[in-house]
């Protein structure tokens, strides 16, 4: 099994190599300005990678120097701000399939024609997601703190967090394969597709107006001091995010990695937690990778929905002629998501600044008008 799976990635590597040189080469079927579009966007990946050198050097250090002070409790200030980058690669694998869906699945059904199992084919996608920027940050980072604890003579502890930092890449790359066959499973039927792109288009207006409905304010209260606002007690969002912090990947390796310089033993429980959620996300990654794989390229056939009918009826207060034009126009606008966001926003826009008023926000008490002497 070792030999096959060695000659299933020499196979791919090579493929990979031999597209990229075909690309480059000159063919008479290909002008000037097509040969040099397709190499800067075969040679463009090369020069980002090129750029991140200094960014990974940077991070390499950084992880020197949190590893060697969590090992000689002097400096814990570098391990805060790892903690924070973990955080933000965390939320960039889970954001950034979506923005850049980068990985076409529709290549990869064709790749079921030869003898390769589809725990390699989504193992292979796994590692190319060790490319994505954010992901290709973080190995220098949680590397160079292992090293750190090394240096600073806490082995056990490095070895721990060169544990934790490989189940954190594994949490990574298995987040970032289950968002692109998510994505790639719901823009792949037309139907969910224009039902995805309709909810974005409706619910960016309101997500931008939450605040609003969130915050209660009046405009002729006066503003308050520092000393006042770290009085106030906790919202429920702050306390929500307080008790599910600890759950965080990114918090798991913190916990790891610390508690591994006291005492190896009470690293156990977070390196635990942090590997069986990895191991979770890489299976449910897994399971909806095949899904991919054996759902059809195109699903764009429409059928006839349960409000077929409907069409063929006259609105009350209008002749027959007049009601079939309606229907019609009406029929046209709920067939693209432009119509039904320009048709269903309006509304939605209507509830929401009703929500706004009845809550206060924004508008001034009434006072009593003053009686007259």
């Amino acid at each position: 099994m070792a030999v096959s799976s060695t000659h299933i990635l020499r196979a791919f590597l090579w493929m990979r190599w031999r597209v990229f040189v075909n690309s480059l080469e000159r063919t008479g079927a290909r002008d000037t300005l097509e040969r040099f579009s397709i190499a800067t966007e075969k040679l463009g990946p090369i020069v980002a990678f090129v750029l991140l050198i200094p960014s990974s050097i940077g991070l390499l250090v950084l992880g020197l120097t949190a590893g060697f002070g969590v090992a000689t409790g002097a400096w814990l200030i570098a391990i805060e701000v790892v903690r924070y980058l973990l955080l933000v690669a965390l939320a960039l694998s889970l954001v950034g399939p979506i923005i850049m869906p980068s990985r076409d699945s529709s290549a990869v059904v064709r790749l079921l024609l030869l003898p390769i199992p589809r725990l390699g084919l989504y193992l292979g996608q796994a590692a190319g997601a060790l490319a994505d920027p954010w992901i290709l940050l973080t190995v220098p980072l949680v590397a160079g703190v292992a090293i750190g604890l090394a240096i600073g003579l806490k082995f056990a502890a490095a070895l721990i967090a060169l544990a934790a930092g490989v189940g954190f890449l594994m949490f990574l790359t298995g987040l970032t394969s289950l968002t692109a066959s998510v994505v790639h499973l719901l823009l792949r039927d037309r139907r969910r597709g224009e039902l995805v792109m309709f909810l974005v288009v409706v619910l960016i207006p309101i997500v931008t107006m939450g605040p609003q409905l969130l915050l209660r304010s009046e405009r002729h209260s006066r503003k308050l001091t520092r000393a006042e606002r770290a009085a106030l007690p906790p919202s429920r969002l702050e306390q929500f995010v307080v008790r599910m912090a600890p759950y965080a990947p990114s918090e798991m390796y913190r916990r790891a990695a610390i508690a591994a310089a006291a005492s190896p033993l009470d690293a156990a429980v977070p390196l635990g937690s942090l590997a069986l959620i990895a191991a979770a996300v890489q299976a449910a990654g897994f399971g909806v990778y095949r899904r991919v794989l054996d759902m059809p390229v195109s699903l764009g056939t429409r059928r006839a929905g349960a409000f077929g009918g409907l069409w063929n009826r006259v609105v009350p207060g209008l002749t027959p002629g007049a009601s079939a034009v309606a229907l019609t126009q009406l029929r046209l606008g709920l067939r693209t998501p432009r119509g039904r966001a320009s048709m269903v926003t309006p509304l939605l826009m209507c509830l929401v600044f009703g929500a706004v008023i009845y809550r206060g926000v924004g508008v001034p008490k009434s006072t009593p008008a003053a009686s007259p002497k």
